[in-house]
């Protein structure tokens, strides 16, 4: 067991993107920042880092650059590396596991997960490191590591027949003694095949409790160690809502100052159908909409932050806003978590609130949540 406090290499271009991850991983984690991939691999190489959360692309080179960089230096060779991209990049998502990363995250990550993960990784990685780590023990370790996985996923034989799930897709869909020596193409309906020219196959599935489901299955091939050759099917219900009343082609206005989290709400949001404007300031925002207005149109949908350095923030954004457009929602979104505004939006004019960091799912589920009332 460690006597101290495990130290976390967080390694962003994005100063808020670093410093959001280190107030979170603080509590239990000293942590240390970068903001370019040398920094990193220069922090690292001066030693005593217990795990490394890296960008996928810095200013002066790759993630997986570093990572397969940290895994060839003196004690790389365990430590868990998490690499996180600004978008659901397939060839990114493979050239991270390819150079050796531990796991792979969208931005923004579900920051409360990654720090129970790195707990979980971390007391595995000490399993690792010891010199008497047998083949067998190793596979067992990492076996535990997969059990953990915080998405459902089965692990799959390289001739298609299920060896095990995890707890997550226990508690969903079902017992891994009910699965386990069930060829995946009867239990799924597809293969690994199904994944040659897509990242991602829609099926559906028994789900406890409340019979078939629609999911999305994604799958990773396992180039090296114990499980070499096998692979790993993650699965994730779409929700019935979701799947049979999406809602596309809406143009949403997102007020955002920090570039990095503009950009990836503007791309998360255009792969879901949306049109995006972006504005940096209260005065933007408000002349995009007065644009909109004289050419007798209007936003479908504001998400705005709540908080603008030298402008004003979205609660007084949204009064402006309604002024020239009545019946816009909105939607607040915020770090500050207390924020009168965040704990009850509806008293604001909002509609709904995200807490940042959000997910994906959770930014693509109130939108069109909003966009299914409003009939757009």
């Amino acid at each position: 067991m460690q006597s101290h406090k495990p130290r976390i290499l967080v390694a962003d271009t994005d100063r808020f993107m670093r410093e959001s991850v280190c107030l979170c991983l603080n509590p239990s984690f000293d942590t240390i920042q970068a903001s370019c991939g040398l920094e990193a691999i220069s922090i690292f190489r001066d030693g005593a880092i217990d795990a490394v959360i890296l960008d996928g692309a810095f200013n002066d080179m790759n993630g997986s650059i570093v990572c397969s960089t940290i895994r060839s230096l003196k004690g790389g060779a365990i430590v868990p590396i998490y690499v996180a991209g600004d978008e659901d990049d397939d060839a990114l998502l493979q050239g991270s596991f390819d150079a050796g990363a531990t796991d792979f995250f969208i931005k923004p990550m579900h920051l409360g997960l990654l720090a129970r993960r790195i707990a979980h990784d971390l007391c595995v990685a000490s399993k690792l490191s010891a010199t008497s780590v047998s083949p067998v023990e190793k596979a067992s370790a990492e076996s535990e590591l997969f059990r953990a996985l915080p998405q459902p996923a089965i692990l799959v034989g390289a001739k298609g027949v299920i060896f095990s799930a995890n707890d997550a897709f226990e508690r969903v869909f079902a017992r891994r003694t009910a699965v386990a020596g069930a060829p995946v193409k009867e239990f799924l309906g597809i293969d690994a095949g199904s994944f040659e020219k897509e990242p991602f196959v829609l099926t559906e599935l028994t789900c406890q409790g409340r019979g078939r489901v629609s999911v999305r299955v994604n799958y990773i091939p396992i180039s090296d160690g114990p499980w070499k050759g096998c692979g790993v099917f993650f699965v994730e219900e779409r929700p019935s809502s979701e799947i049979l009343n999406v809602k596309t082609g809406a143009k949403i206005l997102v007020l955002e100052d920090y570039d990095v989290v503009s950009r990836s709400l503007k791309r998360l949001l255009e792969k879901a159908g949306h049109g995006v404007a972006l504005a940096i300031s209260a005065e933007s925002a408000i002349g995009q909409a007065v644009e909109l207005v004289s050419k007798k149109t209007a936003f479908d949908l504001a998400i705005l932050d709540i908080s603008i350095p030298e402008s004003s923030g979205g609660v007084e954004v949204l009064k402006t806003l309604r002024g020239l457009m009545p019946d816009l929602p909105a939607i607040v979104m915020s770090g500050a978590w207390n924020d009168p505004a965040m704990r009850n939006p509806s008293d604001f004019g909002f509609n709904a609130a995200l807490k940042k960091p959000f997910s994906r799912d959770e930014l693509i589920a109130v939108v069109n949540r909003i966009l299914v009332k409003r009939g757009k």
